[in-house]
């Protein structure tokens, strides 16, 4: 008896696939994942911990610093969904002053970190707004949210206009590296690597 309702639940199963189709299953995947605006488009999957590689980031942050970041090399090619550097596939722990900060167009925190012992030494850190269409559905929503917060709690909510830190702000930060297209971003590193998103920041 047992073994024939096992059957007939199989068969149902099977049907209700068989209704949906490839297109359905395909809109179902797609449903699950629609939230939130669309607010940038350059490799948003890696910016936003939603690309085919996220599963393999290791999570256990390992120290760096500015200068070391800033000095890496920079990969060739750049897949949209995919990641292309070993840097890319760990979580680092930087030390760093905030030089300034502003909101981007695609609604991210822009700061710009430079290394406390050589502030010539320059690279951005971005915290993505979780309204935005992929930051929404992250697994790391939660930390983004969490990020925003504690940045807007000690410095204010970001203008788009870029604002200057007088005072030295240092500041522990946890995120992941990302390069960046060339496109003469303020504060950028020579090789334009960033922490994109940040996961974590302490003042």
């Amino acid at each position: 008896m047992k073994l024939h309702k096992q059957i007939i639940a199989l068969a149902l199963s099977s049907l209700l696939l068989a209704s949906l189709g490839p297109a359905g299953l395909l809109a179902k995947s797609k449903a699950q994942h629609t939230c939130g605006d669309k607010c940038g488009s350059y490799r948003w999957p890696v910016k936003t911990l939603t690309d085919l590689d996220k599963d393999n980031v290791d999570f256990s942050p390992q120290a760096m610093s500015v200068s070391e970041l800033a000095d890496a090399p920079r990969p060739k090619s750049k897949p949209k969904d995919s990641r292309v550097s070993a840097l890319e596939l760990r979580v680092v722990k930087v030390d760093a002053q905030i030089i300034a900060f502003f909101r981007e167009g695609d609604r991210d925190v822009h700061i710009i970190l430079a290394d406390p012992n050589d502030t010539t030494k320059q690279i951005v850190a971005e915290i993505p707004n979780v309204q935005c269409a992929g930051a929404c559905f992250s697994k790391h929503r939660s930390d983004f949210k969490s990020a925003r917060e504690k940045f807007v709690e000690r410095l204010g909510e970001p203008g788009t206009s870029r604002k200057n830190i007088s005072n030295p702000v240092l500041v522990h930060i946890v995120g992941i590296p990302f390069f960046d297209k060339k496109h003469k971003q303020k504060g950028g590193a020579p090789n334009a690597i960033e922490l994109h998103p940040v996961l974590d920041i302490s003042f």
